[in-house]
């Protein structure tokens, strides 16, 4: 077994390895690497028929070979074998050779996966940042390069066994009533029912952490009822906090600088479906944890698994965007002649 590391540039701390004891290394053939204005490029070379899998999450089979897979998370329902990217991004490729081996990119920026798709011979990655850190391991039979990578970036979480089972789940449900009829009807037609999913429609006005109090304020006793009969609430949390300086999970992660900002040291804002919202900044490891206290109420009413939502993070559009168009928008308006091409009002900018 060998356990090899190559840092370039100087890279964020994703969180995403556990342990510290791989060296950097000079064992790496720096030809594969390359650095331009682009950013970050490598290159490896194939074996006919070698089975690339890994990626995690993503259309098409569990050979990889023959696509292009990006990890730049994307809220898109339309799972289509022309998409590129899903949900997650998971930058780990184990490649079945005479020599099993995996590599791992650990970079929290766009980077392209292309899988023998350009040159069957060939595996191209492209990442926009020229900062990460590349991890390669090699084993004797393709199991133990993945106990290695389990070593290396942590053993799977074991989820409870309710977790495991059927759930249900769609938008829609907006009283206590529904739930209790849901849960009632798979028992009556004696379907396996292990889960119920609260959408947005629980929250009051869509905020995190909190509880339309008008149709789920005895939500302790529904989820004790349901939970009598096997069944466990899951309700939702989306990344997006709402900006509202009454609401207090926002007053106070605002306070403490726990959520992603621009350049200029300002709160990023989007929107998505309270509003305006921020969003917590999850390589801060104090904003991390705060945000992770904020699920003991729910806790504490009986609830005993979540549903986390739109962590790509998913946007409607942002305010930043918004000032953009508005920018044209006045700029267009300015043309006397009333023909001012939108490609002329963006130059303008």
């Amino acid at each position: 077994m060998t356990a090899e590391k190559l840092t370039i540039g100087t890279p964020l701390d994703t969180g995403a390895v556990v342990i510290g004891d791989v060296p950097d290394t000079e064992g790496f053939d720096r030809a594969q690497v390359s650095l331009d204005d682009s950013g970050f490029h490598f290159t490896l070379s194939l074996e006919p028929g070698a089975l690339v899998l890994g990626l995690g999450e993503a259309v098409r089979g569990q050979n990889k070979r023959g696509h292009i897979y990006e990890s730049w998370n994307s809220d898109d329902f339309s799972h289509t074998e022309d998409k590129r990217s899903l949900y997650g991004s998971h930058n780990m490729l184990l490649i079945d050779r005479p020599s099993p081996e995996i590599w791992f990119f650990d970079t929290p920026g766009r980077i392209t996966f292309d899988v023998a798709a350009t040159d069957p011979d060939r595996l191209f990655v492209d990442a926009a940042s020229p900062n990460l850190t590349i991890y390669h391991l090699q084993a004797a039979t393709p199991l133990e390069a993945v106990q290695e990578f389990r070593r290396l970036a942590g053993k799977s979480w074991l989820p409870p066994l309710f977790a495991l089972g059927a759930a249900q789940s769609r938008w829609g449900y907006r009283t206590e009533t529904e739930f209790r009829e849901i849960a009632s009807g798979y028992r009556q037609l004696d379907l396996p029912l292990d889960m119920i999913c609260m959408d947005i429609d629980y929250m009051d006005g869509f905020r995190d952490f909190t509880l339309n109090q008008t149709e789920f304020g005895n939500l302790k006793q529904l989820s004790a009822d349901l939970k009598q009969d096997g069944i466990r609430l899951i309700p939702i949390i989306d990344a997006g906090i709402k900006e509202d300086p009454d609401y207090g999970v926002y007053r106070e992660g605002l306070e403490k600088g726990y959520f992603c900002t621009m350049e200029n040291g300002e709160p990023f804002v989007g929107a998505v479906w309270p509003g305006f919202s921020v969003f917590p900044d999850f390589l801060n490891p104090e904003a991390a944890a705060w945000f992770g206290r904020q699920y003991q109420g729910l806790l504490d009413l009986g609830i005993e698994g979540f549903w986390n939502d739109m962590n790509e993070p998913a946007l409607f559009f942002s305010r930043p965007g918004l000032d953009k168009l508005n920018r044209i928008w006045n700029q267009f308006q300015k043309d006397e002649s009333g023909f001012l091409s939108f490609e002329s009002a963006v130059s303008g900018l």
